[in-house]
């Protein structure tokens, strides 16, 4: 079987170590000023250069690259060994603990415990969901916000970006379009024009149906994710970190830009929904940062809103239709098209908050394995997930020196279930993808679940 490859960040400048370095971010998200390294990937002797002129890098910190040793190569068996005492405490919980595990470069399956079953995921699922975005989007490119005019009244229109801010630019991924810097340049030109007076029109929706999940009200998850749509101030919430969110995103936005005017000098008579014609001549714009880091932002956090809202961009980008049920068809076909078997596979969201949301953990793993496949457009996915000990969700987890900066995953949470997938490199050498959890805890104890999975990752990684 042809060997797979891992991919492992190195920075410009990092010191190499042994037979190579790798990088891990020293900071958790993009911070003022920051931005994703101009750097290569390294996939075990092979380069390519990262996306050009990346907008925002982060400081690196250079770490060994152990050597493979197949004397050192764990087995089937001993990796079941391993998995006892998690799978014992699942028995004695209540929990249903699953786990598939496979070696990177040589395929072979080291772990099938329902590994074919459809299990709730939780947020892991944002795995699927970003290689899917990473696969069909121009992810390189930014999301624009932009005005655009007929006479007295302007269009205010949006390709989706949810991290504006309202004020001007903060230099960060969430804020890197500003509402305020959007009305300096609109009245500027209206100035110039000699126009004083407006009316303000609205783009409302970007996709078909609903911008939320009517089945989250049931579930009782709604204060976890805002609106799908053409844009909006942080997501939607009603103040930084909140875990609540606005009625109407686009409403907001469009409130925030007249006011933004208004302080310009520009009378704004009215803010109603409305489409822009198509001989409306543009006015101004502002950029995101591009989508890769937006993705990356998404999955350090792992916001639930930005899953829902690429998912859509996915969806709208290949011409599939674009509401939930749409989306997440999309997502099927698109793993389908990668060579990902989706037996079992059934999808409400694509984020993760829906309980309804089942997925067999070995599509977890063939999907990253998909990744990295020659020439793959995600092949970037396994770089822009929280590493261990330092970045985003595990930045308080496998802090010990044989998981930090090591382990690459995505963390997944509800009240029943504890979940994470990802990449991982043992003692030996040996590299593991992996997805492992737990569901249907009763009583809404799945959060009890997860020092025992980090646990056993853990001993994947300091076993022979």
């Amino acid at each position: 079987m042809k060997p797979r490859k891992i991919a492992a960040l190195v920075g410009a400048g990092a010191v190499v170590l042994g037979v190579g370095a790798w990088g891990i971010w020293a900071g958790g998200l993009l911070g003022p000023g920051e931005h994703l390294p101009s750097s290569v990937t390294l996939f075990r002797g092979q380069t390519y250069a990262a996306p050009p002129e990346p907008q925002s890098g982060l400081d690196l910190a250079a770490l060994p690259v152990r050597t493979p040793d197949p004397a050192r190569a764990l087995t089937p068996t001993q990796v079941q060994t391993l998995w006892q005492p998690l799978a014992e405490l699942a028995q004695q919980s209540g929990w249903t603990a699953w786990a598939y595990i496979k070696d990177a470069d040589t395929g072979e399956v080291l772990l099938d415990q329902g590994g074919r079953d459809g299990h709730t995921p939780a947020s892991i699922l944002k795995v699927l969901t970003t290689l899917v975005a990473l696969e069909d989007l121009d992810a390189t490119e930014p999301l624009q916000t932009g005005v655009s005019r007929v006479g007295s009244t302007l269009y205010l229109w949006g390709q989706g970006d949810l991290l504006l801010t309202a004020g001007t630019s903060t230099g960060t991924v969430n804020g890197q379009a500003g509402l305020a810097d959007l009305a300096q340049q609109t009245a500027s030109a209206l100035t110039s024009q000699g126009v004083k007076q407006v009316k303000l029109a609205y783009q409302d929706r970007l996709f078909e149906g609903d911008s939320r999940l009517p089945a989250w009200t049931a579930q009782e998850v709604t204060d976890f994710a805002g609106d799908v749509g053409p844009y909006a101030i942080d997501t939607g919430r009603t103040s930084p970190g909140a875990w609540e969110f606005v009625d109407n995103s686009a409403a907001e936005v469009a409130n925030t830009f007249a006011e933004a005017l208004r302080g310009q000098g520009i009378a704004v008579d009215s803010v109603a929904v409305g489409t822009a014609p198509a001989e409306a001549e543009p006015v101004a714009h502002v950029d995101s940062a591009p989508q890769y880091e937006q993705i990356a932002f998404l999955l350090r956090t792992s916001d639930n809103t930005m899953a829902e809202q690429y998912c859509h961009l996915s969806a709208l980008k290949q011409g599939a239709p674009t509401t939930f049920a749409g989306a997440t068809a999309h997502l099927i076909d698109q793993l389908q098209q990668l060579g990902v078997d989706t037996t079992g596979l059934t999808l409400e969201d694509c984020s993760g908050l829906s309980s309804n949301s089942k997925v067999p953990p070995h599509v977890l793993v063939d999907a990253l394995e998909a990744s990295l496949r020659p020439g793959s457009s995600s092949a970037e996915l396994l770089r822009l997930l929280p590493r261990g000990g330092t970045v985003g969700t595990l930045d308080e987890r496998f802090g010990s020196p044989s998981t930090a900066g090591n382990l690459q995953a995505k963390t997944g949470s509800l009240g029943s279930v504890s979940s994470l997938t990802g990449v991982v490199t043992t003692a030996g050498g040996q590299q593991l993808l992996f997805a492992v959890g737990v569901d249907n805890a009763p009583g809404w104890t799945g959060y009890l679940a997860r020092d025992p999975i980090d646990d056993f990752v853990t001993s994947l990684v300091e076993a022979n």
